[in-house]
């Protein structure tokens, strides 16, 4: 047997047709992270999304649950309220994203906006 899959929550945040993308390192993604012991993906995804951009989950929304080679992502989507205040120890950047635009993404993001 291989070593147990990561537990990652994810979060489709989406407002006048634009969905919110944070960016890492290099590419943009969505906001998200580890599932800390004892925590539950959907507080995960809340608390992921308050870290990283400072927007407060008001509903929140399963959408599904997919494995890659290293990770399950715990994918949901949540109306929150608020301004993006992004937290630079975190993230170095966000966007707004229509999905026309060239961006420099990680392959999961159109992945899960494709999904139905």
């Amino acid at each position: 047997m291989g070593d147990a899959l990561r537990e990652r929550a994810g979060v489709v945040v989406i407002r006048d047709d634009k969905v919110l993308l944070v960016k890492g390192r290099s590419d943009y993604m969505m906001p998200g992270g580890a599932v800390e012991p004892g925590d539950s993906p959907m507080n995960a995804a809340a608390r992921e999304l308050r870290e990283e951009a400072g927007l407060e989950a008001k509903q929140v929304e399963y959408l599904f649950t997919w494995d890659s080679a290293i990770n399950r992502h715990h994918t949901f989507r949540i109306e929150a309220e608020g301004e993006v205040e992004i937290a630079r120890d975190e993230i170095s950047g966000f966007v707004w994203w229509d999905r026309k635009e060239e961006l420099s993404i990680f392959g999961h993001v159109e992945a899960i906006l494709e999904r139905p």
